[in-house]
């Protein structure tokens, strides 16, 4: 390297052209920046604030001024971003300038600080196309101030008062509903009472079980239900006025039974006919329960031998309630005598129960 050091000045020494040559490439040219054209003075950008300081939320403007030749296209930087500490308010407006021999162009950003402190706004850069040539300048960062809205001692913020409550006006219907109101239950209450202590007081009419039987009967024949494509109902209906007659007439016989529960309940009655009430009853739950077919002929007779039973039935009930009533007639006759058929009875009892001794 000194080697080299030497032999340059020993020729720029010994050779004047040389010498001259070398400081004409060492003075500074008119070099224009890549991507310009022209003088690079016709180009300019500024930026500039509407405030020095903002607190929390107000809104200010970034003013963008860009000049440059006529011709020229100016593309502005879109502004700060949405997510950060100073947020934009509205879109960009662009102001155009009064001269109309160059390219003046004003971009104003209206935006908000949502944080205290010092903020810096940098907005990147600002591109201009001049024919074919595109230069890019380079916008310096300014700060703004953003100081909060509370006191310096939020302990000395003094609250607005209360306000006193708000009273509604009372509707004038209220006392006249709940009048109505109460006026109704108490009709209400003494209704239930009258309806209650008549049905109390009501007396029970006796009821001849036969008749209501029989009279039920003229009635589902009325209805023709064989004829009319129901024999099954027909039957069934039938045998449930035959089931009541039991469940009034003999002791045990309840409604709530089955048809074998109730043939259980009514064996020791021998007012019952037990040998045609079985099949009776078992082809009826066959056609009730299980949907068995049966003809209209054999329903009505089905229904008749339900009649004839309960007629049967009350006959043999009432030569029953005939006799056990003449029987206490006569028991009664030989009491009032001195004892004539009650000693007699029981003067046999006694002999009979010697002879088996």
């Amino acid at each position: 390297m000194m080697i080299a050091a030497a032999l340059l000045a020993v020729a720029l020494a010994t050779q004047p052209d040389a010498r001259q040559a070398v400081l004409d490439a060492m003075q500074p040219r008119d070099a224009q920046p890549a991507g310009s054209v022209g003088d690079p003075t016709a180009v300019r950008a500024g930026m500039s604030l509407s405030a020095d300081s903002v607190t929390v939320g107000s809104p200010f403007v970034i003013q963008l001024r860009v000049r440059a030749p006529a011709g020229s296209e100016v593309v502005f930087p879109p502004g700060p971003d949405t997510s950060g500490v100073i947020q934009p308010l509205d879109p960009p407006q662009l102001v155009p300038g009064a001269d109309s021999a160059v390219v003046d162009q004003t971009m104003r950003y209206r935006v908000a600080a949502w944080d205290v402190g010092a903020r810096s706004i940098d907005l990147g850069s600002v591109r201009v196309r001049t024919g074919a040539f595109t230069r890019e300048l380079r916008l310096s960062p300014l700060t703004i101030q953003v100081v909060s809205v509370l006191p310096a001692d939020t302990a000395l913020r003094v609250p607005r008062p209360a306000r006193p409550p708000v009273e509604f006006p009372r509707p004038w219907w209220i006392p006249w509903l709940l009048a109505l109101l109460a006026a109704a239950l108490v009709g209400l209450l003494v209704w239930w009472y009258v309806r209650r202590r008549r049905r109390r007081v009501a007396v029970a009419v006796p009821v001849d079980a036969l008749a209501d039987a029989l009279l039920r009967f003229r009635q589902i024949d009325a209805l023709r239900l064989p004829e009319s494509g129901e024999p099954g109902r027909h039957v069934a209906l039938t045998q449930d006025v035959l089931r009541d007659y039991l469940a009034v007439r003999v002791p045990g016989a309840s409604g709530s039974l089955t048809s074998r529960e109730l043939l259980a309940a009514v064996a020791s009655e021998q007012e019952v006919p037990h040998d045609r009430l079985a099949p009776l009853l078992h082809e009826g739950d066959l056609v009730k329960f299980a949907a068995f077919p049966v003809t209209a002929t054999r329903a009505r007779e089905l229904g008749d031998e339900f009649e004839r039973v309960v007629s049967a039935v009350d006959a043999a009930l009432v030569a029953s309630e005939a006799a056990a009533d003449e029987r206490a007639r006569a028991i009664a006759r030989g009491e009032g005598e001195g004892g004539g058929p009650a000693d007699g009875d029981q003067a046999s009892h006694d002999g009979r129960m010697g002879s088996a001794a």
